[in-house]
């Protein structure tokens, strides 16, 4: 490895980046694909689960004690998983799921994966969920077909 930035990076915040708002309306509704990259539960690791984004949000990030985690609000969506699945002896089928690495939003999804941050959430969610501590595990996701 280099060290030098991936080209392929570059290119696609050039193209999508612009276009944030249109590239986040495709994707609301879409099918996904989620890779379960890093886990709190290891018996998840590398399985792979199918849902739907129902919504893309705003949301500040806190921490345990109420105290923001960032200055700035992140982007985040509501994903709904076809088959609910078991973390620690608990059953989830609604994630929250924060893009990892800034200036990889949702938008990179029409061309790409991205990294995500994954918290177990209610349906609804409940915005008091959104804390830095019920954060599971990091994720790959992707469009679905």
């Amino acid at each position: 490895m280099s060290g030098r930035p991936d080209p392929t990076n570059s290119v696609i915040e050039k193209l999508l980046k612009p276009l944030h708002a249109f590239c986040i309306s495709m994707i609301k509704g879409k099918a996904v694909v989620l890779n379960i990259a890093e886990s709190k539960d290891s018996s998840l690791l590398h399985k792979i689960v199918r849902g739907k984004i129902h919504g893309i949000c705003e949301i500040a990030l806190y921490g345990q004690t109420g105290s923001t985690i960032s200055e700035k609000t992140k982007t985040c969506a509501l994903v709904k998983l076809d088959s609910p699945i078991s973390i620690n002896g608990q059953t989830h089928d609604c994630f929250i799921v924060i893009p990892r690495h800034s200036g990889h939003g949702f938008y990179r999804l029409l061309l790409s994966w991205i990294a995500v941050y994954v918290i177990p959430a209610n349906f609804p969610p409940d915005p008091a969920e959104v804390i830095w501590e019920n954060i599971i595990g990091i994720w790959t996701l992707k469009l679905g077909r």
